[in-house]
């Protein structure tokens, strides 16, 4: 009648059967220990622990598998310098904007600038001239959460976002929310976010290659971020 905790050896054999990857695996088993703690000592320190690993798990640059290119800090920072040389690298996708004029009509810009882009992606390796058409080069590019760059690929995208919305308000989906709640409400809607951002990741990467689209999800608490 009383309450019963899994051994870690049990723990153990059922997330080698489930199938668990390394960090499942391991946070089972710091879930089972936590769970068997006898001390308050104790249980602080293992959930500190599991709040670590959650925060390591929800990072997307640990969950996003994806084809890198690997830049130096200049590259990385050449990339991040304005909007327009992570959307010129990903529309060359598109077979109809593989010209320096129909990128430039597309993203209204001077064509020009499209050209020097170009120029500058393919010193990156990200972009190649084949005959007078430009091609991708390699697929995809992520900027993990630490580069001291991140920061501006961020910011620029989201000056971007503001700009279509005073060009064009009604034009795609638009939500802004202040709310106050919980903070395992927090932590479960951030994990959720996480999985859906990795989901869709997964079915663009299987979809054609069609329409050029921007998505940016933001969420944060104020005070330390957790």
């Amino acid at each position: 009648n009383g309450e019963v905790q899994l051994t870690l050896e049990h723990s153990h054999k059922l997330g080698k059967f489930l199938g668990l990857n390394e960090s499942e695996h391991q946070y089972l088993l710091t879930l089972i220990q936590y769970a068997r703690a006898g001390t308050p000592d104790l249980r602080d320190y293992l959930l500190k622990q599991l709040t670590d690993l959650q925060e390591k798990f929800n990072q997307l640059s640990t969950r996003l598998s994806q084809q890198k290119t690997k830049l130096d800090e200049r590259g990385t920072q050449l990339y991040c310098r304005h909007w327009s040389y992570p959307a010129i690298h990903i529309v060359l996708n598109i077979p109809r904007y593989r010209r320096p004029e129909a990128i430039a009509e597309l993203l209204t810009l001077p064509v020009a600038q499209v050209v020097q882009v170009l120029a500058d992606l393919k010193d990156l390796g990200l972009a190649k001239k084949v005959r007078n058409e430009w091609a991708p080069g390699e697929a995809s590019l992520h900027i993990p959460k630490g580069s001291p760059s991140a920061p501006f690929i961020h910011a620029n995208w989201r000056y971007r976002t503001i700009g279509k919305i005073l060009e064009r308000p009604h034009d795609g989906t638009h939500y802004s929310g202040v709310h106050a709640m919980e903070a395992k409400t927090y932590r479960k809607i951030k994990s959720e976010l996480v999985e859906i951002l990795a989901r869709f990741r997964s079915e663009i990467a299987d979809a054609k290659s069609e329409e050029l689209v921007f998505m940016s999800v933001d969420l944060f608490q104020f005070g330390s971020d957790a």
